[in-house]
């Protein structure tokens, strides 16, 4: 005999929302939670109605004095309260207070995607995640380049919040958003000494970046037609936000500006493609050709005699100089 055949105004529900959660999680957790959410119902219903209770007396009684799973063999019950056995907790005693809450599941997987959400925090699914159990959640923050290396690492220590028995989540905190991948690995914690395993999230950008899952091996390259220049995606052809002679140029430098072709500056024409990693070098080079040229003019003034033209091609030299430290500088 059981709830829904007994007790009036009693329904599926809780079975129905059972079923919804477990196709939509695949967490068999909540079985056991809905279980004891269609208990209470019971309960509830049968305390209500006092007809009922009159009419049968023995089965309310019975109904009233259930405790969830028993206690879980760790507490005392009594009239459908348990009162749990030292270092256990929660309304079946199944909690062992000291230690941290069991996760089973991380959102999304551990994989952030921040072309699609801020990325603040990773939300946890387990059991159990209590109310002022000071949990701490163990954070260590790795930022990735282009290269997979590891450009710097930072450990750093928050509160794990609750936000129901079955759910909390860990707040992410970033150092820049220049990385070209940040990964968090962390652990939980009641005391420092005593931990859940370790957990990874991946925080990425599929506008321009692809993620790639190889038999647990995660990775992630750049989308062609795109650069990935500090932490930004850019389409191809794109040009800075403040100087159009830099452009996005995937098959120059995918990661750094590209100083275009015939770019006019102030009514001056320059006919080169270069990176900024090369402006100092050309630099040079443009600096050397020119002091060369200057000395081979000195030393045939006979057969060179136009020295104004030698001095107006120092100065241009001199200007264009110029010109790129500025905007290299300006470009930083």
């Amino acid at each position: 005999m059981t709830c829904l055949q007994v007790v009036p105004n009693f329904n599926n529900e809780t079975l129905v929302n059972c079923r919804d959660d477990l196709l939509l999680s695949g967490y068999r957790g909540f079985v056991q939670w809905h279980l004891d959410a269609a208990l209470e119902q019971c309960q509830t219903y049968v305390q209500l109605n006092s007809s009922f209770q009159r009419d049968n007396a023995y089965v309310s009684t019975n109904i009233v004095d259930l405790c969830p799973k028993n206690c879980s063999d760790k507490g005392v019950c009594f009239k459908g309260n348990c009162t749990c056995d030292k270092g256990y907790g929660g309304s079946d005693c199944s909690f062992d207070v000291s230690s941290p809450p069991t996760i089973t599941k991380l959102s999304d997987d551990g994989i952030c995607d921040k072309s699609e959400e801020t990325c603040e925090d990773i939300t946890l699914y387990g059991h159990y995640f209590l109310e002022n159990m000071e949990t701490q959640c163990f954070m260590t923050r790795e930022e990735v380049n282009e290269h997979s290396f590891v450009m710097s690492t930072t450990s750093y220590t928050v509160r794990l919040e609750e936000s129901t028995l079955y759910e909390g989540y860990c707040s992410l905190q970033y150092n820049s958003d220049t990385s070209w991948i940040t990964l968090f690995h962390f652990r939980l914690s009641k005391d420092a000494t005593q931990f859940s395993e370790t957990y990874t999230v991946y925080v990425y950008q599929s506008e321009c970046q692809t993620f790639h899952n190889n038999s647990g091996v995660i990775t992630f390259t750049l989308q062609s037609g795109y650069c990935f220049i500090k932490g930004t995606c850019i389409q191809s052809g794109m040009t800075h936000v403040n100087q159009s002679c830099w452009r996005c140029s995937p098959q120059m430098d995918a990661y750094d500006w590209t100083w275009v072709s015939e770019c006019d500056i102030e009514g001056t024409t320059y006919m080169s493609v270069v990176r900024t990693t090369e402006i100092t070098e050309t630099h040079s080079a443009v600096t050397e050709t020119n002091e060369n040229h200057v000395k081979r003019n000195s030393a045939d003034d006979s057969q060179q005699p136009d020295l104004e033209t030698v001095g107006l091609s120092v100065a241009v030299a001199f200007i264009a100089l110029i010109t790129f430290e500025i905007l290299r500088n300006y470009l930083k």
